[in-house]
């Protein structure tokens, strides 16, 4: 089934019976390119004599509030047509257009509850009690509310009131969960409705909503299904004359049509064209389940992304304590799922979200941030056949911003590394940022001016990769040589030393590009410590591998000595031994005769060379 929606033919004030009669139309607010006359003999002038309350458009061409004296103006509110009523009139649709002439393509906004956009906010509902007077608000008459005995009624043989209540109630939370808006439900005490103050009371968050839900007769069954006012009033009226029970696709109906005067009261006007794509279309589709991505981004646009507030080192999303192998995923929707959507956004140029994560150990971390959108047309709202809605223009919400991908330290400002590599619209990957243990942080931002919302998903992996060098130890007696892994988009590393098992005090060996190192100044019995710090691209610093008490051991192997045989004539220890020994130390030739380097330390001749010859034949050891 698809419920046709239109902008109320009043894009209204709510204004009585008696305080409609003593406003009078205003004549001049309809654009002058609508003078012209129209098909079924209207004209501009008496167009406007039958719009009840006119819309009025300020110098950008967005609706604003008339006659702010009435002490019953609650400001614009918008309508709902069901297809098997009559169908607008031309009036209703100049309104529309109106309305919609001058706004901007994508979703499109009309007021918001947030102090500043892209900020989250907290908003109290409420249902009213049967009994309190709604005034008019579409040309209708006022009436009592009777939402408790109309759905009630309607869910007799469906759970009764809990099953109606929990569907709203899911509508309330999807729209939380998908963005920065937080729903409260508010009551009065013990009881299911509010306070039961006059229509058009602002809420006082505690026993009054901000967002207060009636019903009452509207224009009997089909046609106008509903009406909801613009922030910061938003209350609704369902027209109690509507098949809200209808139980296909789990109260779908119901649903939808909830979601979308939500959304007007969220600040969200109609989006076209009428492709069953969006919630805020003027038709409204039962072929999907509530906000889609075009709806989605506009509830960023207003009060940013599920996980706002985020973007200050004071409060970042905490991803919790990482081992190696976690992978932490974020942006996916809950269901049901959406294509092309996330609940991360970035949402103007200056906005940036900030993670804050722990490590017990130093290690590489992946990062991988997704644009998510694709190209969909968009149109401007206008008067018309079919809801006044052309083909529209194609957007590509895809290319709104151009991700940048930042590692920092634990002050939350200086950046480890950076990945900004890839062109606007392709996914940015940080192959391993270097991250000590303790305290870290990560942001996304972009380096472009942001008008519409960028959509995008973030992965964070923490990589498994020894990070620790490797040292010979003894394997060689002229030096300990020096291995390590290659760090992702290391400029250079620094490679130091100690004599205890810590990074403090530690001497600086080398910086190299390279990953191997031949420490040649080692002496032999001295045990050694090697620590890697690396320097990575976009960073300022050097960050540590592993941390102090986990240094790698070398240490340069002590040589064995020659056999006392020094001469190699099969008779040891002998004075020929001693005396061959002593000539070729002098320089005399000895064909058959060992090397002089008695100890093979590769320094010869030297007094070593005697000492240990003279120990060997005395019986003693090799030192």
């Amino acid at each position: 089934m698809h419920v046709r929606v239109f902008t109320a033919c009043v894009v209204a004030l709510s204004l009585t019976s008696t305080a409609l009669a003593t406003q009078p139309p205003q004549l001049d607010l309809i654009d002058p390119a609508f003078d012209a006359g129209y098909a079924d003999g209207s004209t501009n002038t008496s167009i406007q004599r039958e719009i009840a309350c006119a819309v009025h458009l300020n110098a950008q061409g967005l609706p604003t509030t008339m006659h702010l004296a009435d002490p019953e103006n609650m400001g614009v509110v918008q309508a709902c047509w069901d297809p098997s009523g009559p169908a607008p009139s031309t009036a209703e649709l100049a309104a529309m257009q109106a309305l919609h002439n001058t706004l901007n393509p994508r979703y499109f906004l009309n007021g918001s509850w947030s102090p500043a956009p892209g900020s989250p906010v907290t908003i109290t509902w409420s249902f009213v009690p049967d009994g309190l007077s709604i005034p008019s608000g579409n040309g209708e008459p006022a009436a009592n509310s009777t939402l408790f005995a109309t759905m009630d009624s309607r869910f007799s043989t469906q759970g009764g009131r809990n099953t109606w209540i929990a569907q709203l109630e899911s509508v309330f939370a999807r729209w939380s969960a998908i963005s920065g808006i937080n729903y409260v439900r508010v009551s009065a005490s013990g009881q299911p409705w509010d306070d039961g103050a006059a229509w058009g009371t602002a809420g006082n968050g505690t026993t009054r909503g901000d967002v207060r839900v009636s019903s009452k007769p509207i224009d009997g069954s089909s046609r106008v299904l509903a009406y909801n006012f613009f922030p910061t009033v938003s209350d609704m009226v369902l027209d109690s004359a509507e098949n809200w029970g209808n139980s296909s696709n789990s109260f779908r109906f119901l649903c939808n049509t909830f979601a979308h005067e939500l959304g007007h009261g969220l600040g969200f006007l109609h989006n076209c064209p009428i492709s069953q794509s969006k919630l805020m279309e003027p038709f409204l589709s039962t072929a999907f389940d509530g906000p889609q991505q075009d709806d989605l981004r506009a509830a960023h646009a207003n009060y940013g992304d599920a996980f706002e507030p985020n973007g200050t080192v004071a409060n970042a999303y905490d991803l919790g304590t990482l081992v190696a192998g976690s992978v932490v995923n974020l942006g996916t929707l809950p269901a049901p799922a959406v294509a092309n959507s996330s609940v991360l956004s970035l949402t103007s140029s200056g906005d940036r979200d900030i993670f804050k994560l722990r490590l017990n150990e130093p290690r590489l971390v992946r990062v991988v941030a997704t644009p998510i959108g694709s190209t969909y047309n968009q149109a401007q709202q206008g008067g018309g056949e079919g809801g006044g809605c052309d083909a529209g223009t194609p957007q590509n919400s895809l290319v709104a911003a151009n991700l940048i991908v930042t590692a920092l330290t634990v002050d939350g400002a200086t950046p480890i590394t950076v990945a900004d590599r890839t062109p606007v619209g392709e996914i940015e990957t940080m192959a391993g940022a270097m991250y000590t243990n303790g305290q870290s942080y990560l942001r996304i931002s972009s380096d472009s001016a942001l008008g519409p919302v960028q959509l995008y998903t973030l992965s964070v992996q923490v990589l498994s990769t020894d990070l620790k060098p490797t040292a010979t130890d003894a394997t060689f007696t002229d030096k300990v040589r020096v291995t390590w892994p290659a760090i992702p988009d290391a400029v250079d590393y620094r490679l130091v030393r100690n004599t205890t098992n810590t990074a403090g005090g530690a001497q600086l060996l080398t910086t190299t590009t390279s990953n191997s190192f031949d420490d040649t100044t080692a002496q032999p019995g001295v045990t050694y410590f090697y620590f890697i710090q690396v320097n990575q691209q976009g960073g300022t610093g050097y960050r540590a591998t592993t941390v102090t008490g986990n240094g790698e051991e070398g240490s340069i192997g002590q040589a064995e000595c020659d056999s006392i045989d020094f001469n190699n004539d099969g008779i040891f220890p002998d004075d020929r031994d001693v005396v061959d020994f002593f000539a070729v130390l002098a320089g005399s030739s000895c064909p058959a005769c060992n090397s002089i380097d008695f100890d093979n330390d590769g320094i010869f001749p030297d007094d070593r060379d005697v000492t240990n010859f003279f120990s060997v034949l005395a019986g003693g050891p090799c030192p």
